[in-house]
């Protein structure tokens, strides 16, 4: 008969505890991967929205806000915990019934409803109360919303599952398995939103401790590594995380993996085990070819055109900082404008940037007028060069005007 070791026993112990897990659990024969819905059909839109919230104690709130004038074509909710599987959760006083799409390493169990005909997600701030797992440790819940805006059909593509990876395990639950998505190419670049949730890096469950992980998105041959960007961000044991990746010319795919690894550069720690959920990819085509002039934007009969901006909102609310313009029949100095304001601004310099950097984030906001940029390029562009010289500004506002004159298809 072999002798029982105390210190085996402890050994092996701390470890199973140390990656959140406990001795005499079944290994699950599961997914151990993300793969395409089975069961639904991922519907069409213009993008993804997502957000979640740990569930390590209940309720979580899951906050999101749809932007107006949109369509909400289909609402998924996931939920993810260890052990003791549940496949039912209760969202604003509703039970909610799942299927199983994957489960993992040690009796990990992972859930998918579409509660789209809930009613639970509206336009406008969304705030739903959630709870009722009764997981050994429930880790948390989220939502990905598909939007349509009636004007720009991306491709969107979908996997989930559960696929656990901890770096000190043996294959195939050391890592992940990439994954790739196929798109359409185009003639120009684009920015593409990837969205995808988490659970178990950290948290109570978790041990409480910082642990590194890395992100790795493949596309048009060149490599970005996202370090560290999952921390518990939404409450104990779960994270949503959203990328904003560059989709250079004529690239056709993206390939994503999510790492436990201590990378160089990196916060050090002992690498987080973690289950990756889900990845959702958006790419929209590319638009462009219109765009209206401060001329149009700043008459009062045209604010009905605006979209997710008023003219009393401040400039400094929507690029950051505060810039001083000259406005009025006086040309007075006007310090922090609203963006009527900075529209109406006289002469050149800053002045005249003002004017076309405010059309330009109007042209953009609308989904009415086919711009040949984001929202979000329109704030980067203007506070890569804000402050600077005469010269930058001048060099940005012809940028920007030669897409606001390439004509008004409003009114």
């Amino acid at each position: 008969m072999k002798k029982f070791s105390i210190f085996k026993f402890l050994a092996s112990f701390l470890c199973l505890v140390f990656i959140g897990i406990l001795p005499g659990e079944v290994l699950a024969d599961g997914n151990e991967t993300l793969g395409s819905p089975v069961g639904i059909t991922v519907e069409s839109g213009s993008r993804v929205l997502a957000a979640g919230t740990g569930l390590y104690a209940q309720p979580g709130m899951i906050d999101i806000t749809i932007p107006f004038p949109v369509t909400i074509k289909q609402v998924l909710l996931y939920w993810q915990g260890n052990r003791n599987p549940d496949d039912t959760i209760n969202v604003e006083g509703t039970t909610i019934t799942g299927s199983l799409i994957g489960t993992g390493y040690y009796d990990r169990f992972c859930y998918r409803a579409d509660i789209t005909a809930g009613g639970f997600v509206i336009p406008g701030p969304n705030s739903l109360s959630v709870s009722g797992l009764t997981f050994d440790v429930n880790n948390g819940a989220g939502v990905l919303v598909i939007i349509d805006d009636g004007f720009n059909a991306a491709e969107i593509e979908l996997r989930d599952g559960d696929d656990f990876a901890y770096a000190p395990l043996d294959p195939p639950y050391d890592t992940t398995i990439a994954q790739t998505f196929f798109f359409t190419p185009e003639d120009v670049g684009r920015s593409a939103t990837l969205s995808m949730f988490f659970s178990s890096v950290s948290g109570t469950a978790s041990s409480g401790d910082f642990r590194p992980t890395a992100i790795e998105v493949t596309v048009g041959g060149a490599k970005t590594v996202y370090n560290d960007l999952l921390d518990g961000v939404d409450g104990s044991e779960w994270d949503t995380l959203k990328l904003s990746v560059d989709i250079p010319a004529h690239a056709d795919s993206l390939t994503v993996q999510a790492l436990s690894v201590d990378n160089p550069g990196g916060q050090n720690g002992n690498p987080a085990s973690f289950d990756w959920i889900t990845a959702a990819l958006s790419v929209p085509p590319f638009s462009g070819g219109e765009g209206c002039t401060p001329g149009y934007w700043k008459q009062k009969h045209h604010f009905d055109s605006w979209v997710n901006f008023g003219p009393n909102d401040l400039f400094s609310d929507v690029f950051g900082p505060t810039i001083k313009i000259k406005g009025g029949k006086k040309r007075r100095n006007i310090t922090d404008p609203t963006l009527l304001q900075a529209l109406k601004a006289k002469g050149g310099g800053i002045n005249a940037l003002a004017r076309h950097t405010v059309a330009a984030l109007l042209n953009a906001a609308s989904p009415d007028v086919s711009y040949d940029l984001f929202v979000a390029e329109v704030i980067d562009e203007f506070n890569a060069v804000y402050p600077g010289t005469k010269q930058e500004y001048n060099s940005l506002r012809d940028f920007f005007e030669s897409f606001n004159e390439q004509g008004c298809p409003l009114n």
